[in-house]
């Protein structure tokens, strides 16, 4: 995918070059009513960094997501060494306050928590007008360096990295970001764990000098050690690493995690740290059912996916995509486990048309088409369906998956069974409780008291002939 026009086509301009083009004065309100004049700032001698996006638009949500952005804001803006205004305009006039926080309309996410530079959604259309016509004139996201001496756009750093974005800023006279040894905490790998698994720190080095050495540490919410892992190796400027924490139960609800780097000569420590969302990954059925509607570029760039298991196997390579094509289609899996869905892009910026990646309950294992260059849903299958072994149970139901006193399992047979039972066990398979079900009856309403259970993950599992399945559910 390439950028967005104006006109909600795409184009196949990457634009990232320095040129040199007048920056107009404009006066604008951002979200929380203050008032922002670009040549106040540029007066001031501030090199101001200008992001025309639109919260639909999917090259711009991997910009966020990249939060290279924030990082410039929070160390060289005015809570760092003052040197930069970073501002946010949303460049689409029927985004309102629900699209930018996330909770409704054409939005791909939330584009204010976690944000502190200046976010402006303006709602006058000749206002919006006068901005995209020169600050975006080729599409969604430009990134425009105005330089403070000659009030000129110099760049637009859409595409490029961290080190390259500074290195633009450094173009304007008469500056020089405070370029040093720096580390900076970034999104971690992976926030969906299944059962038990291994977090990540992802730290990037954005400084001048390689480190060669340090720690990533891994907090709760009431500042508990959950895990630690420490880097050897040389991380040079530009460079990022992905640091184990080591292996962690998954929550029973989600939980904030804060993320820091310690142990490192690191003058700017104000970016070493980062809250992240902690979750269990999705439980989900067996069959995987995969909608993509290709954008004109996925042959070209090119956008791939698969699916992999625990292992890192490929258990399915999807096929070949084609431009402008809905592919639809569904895959059995063949295990319980933990899998992942991963898409790719080659040119780094997602794929514009809708993803969704559910199984056959509806369950929502990945729908962000703002991926960028990779996109991961991490699901669990504790259902086999669509297999042989299983075809006379209509039905295995849990009347809910959170439960404090009762368990409810509904199930229905295709014809009366003769030889079934429902157990309960733990995530290391011990049987907690077991019951025969009564013979020759199609359909079976058991109530089991589960008040003795420890809060935690347990299984309950259908035995049929011997053969088993199973679904998870959480003891509160």
């Amino acid at each position: 995918m390439k950028k967005f026009t104006l006109i909600f086509s795409i184009i196949a301009l990457s634009i990232s070059a320095a040129f040199s083009q007048p920056a107009p004065d404009f006066t604008a309100t951002d979200i929380n009513g203050n008032t922002h004049t670009l040549y106040d700032y540029l007066n001031d001698g501030k090199v101001v960094i200008l992001d025309v996006s639109a919260t639909w638009c999917g090259p711009c949500w991997a910009l966020h997501q990249n939060h290279y952005l924030e990082y410039l804001n929070s160390t060289f803006g005015p809570d760092g060494t003052d040197e930069v205004v970073v501002i946010f305009y949303e460049g689409d006039t029927g985004t309102g306050s629900d699209e930018l926080n996330g909770i409704s309309g054409n939005t791909l996410g939330d584009w204010v928590t976690g944000v502190s530079y200046i976010i402006i959604d303006e709602t006058d259309a000749a206002a919006v007008n006068a901005i995209n016509n020169v600050y975006a004139p080729q599409g969604f996201p430009t990134v425009n360096v105005i330089c403070p001496s000659t009030k000129t756009i110099i760049a637009d750093v859409y595409n490029q990295n961290l080190p390259g974005m500074i290195s633009a800023i450094n173009g304007c006279a008469a500056t020089n970001l405070s370029m040093v040894a720096d580390l900076y905490m970034g999104n971690s790998k992976d926030n969906a764990i299944c059962v038990q698994g291994e977090l990540y720190g992802h730290v990037v080095n954005t400084g001048t000098e390689p480190y060669t050495s340090f720690t990533v540490e891994a907090k709760d919410a009431m500042g508990n050690l959950v895990g630690s892992g420490t880097f050897s190796g040389n991380l040079t400027t530009g460079q990022s690493a992905d640091v184990s924490i080591g292996v962690v139960n998954a929550p029973l609800v989600p939980e904030t995690y804060t993320f820091e780097v310690a142990g490192a000569n690191d003058p700017n420590t104000h970016n070493n740290q980062r809250d992240e969302e902690i979750t269990a990954a999705s439980a989900t059925t067996s069959a995987i059912m995969v909608s993509i509607d290709a954008d004109q570029y996925v042959v070209d760039d090119p956008t791939t996916w698969r699916i992999e298991d625990e292992n890192g196997t490929v258990v399915v390579q999807g096929p070949a995509l084609v431009n402008s094509t809905l592919f639809e289609d569904t895959y059995y899996l063949q295990a319980s486990g933990c899998y992942e869905f991963i898409i790719e892009d080659g040119y780094g910026d997602g794929n514009s048309g809708a993803i969704q990646i559910t199984d056959s309950d509806g369950i929502v294992i990945y729908d962000n088409s703002g991926f960028g260059s990779k996109g991961v849903g991490k699901f669990e299958v504790n259902q086999i369906v669509g297999n042989n072994d299983f075809e006379n149970i209509g039905a295995f139901d849990l009347q809910s998956n959170m439960v404090s006193n009762q368990l409810v399992v509904a199930i229905t047979n295709k014809q009366p069974a003769d030889n079934q039972s429902i157990a309960i066990a733990n995530l290391l398979g011990q049987v907690l409780f077991t019951k025969s079900l009564e013979k020759n009856t199609k359909e079976h309403e058991i109530s089991i008291d589960v008040n003795q259970l420890n809060p935690g993950f347990y299984f309950a599992v259908l035995n049929t002939n011997g053969k088993a399945i199973s679904k998870k559910f959480t003891k509160q």
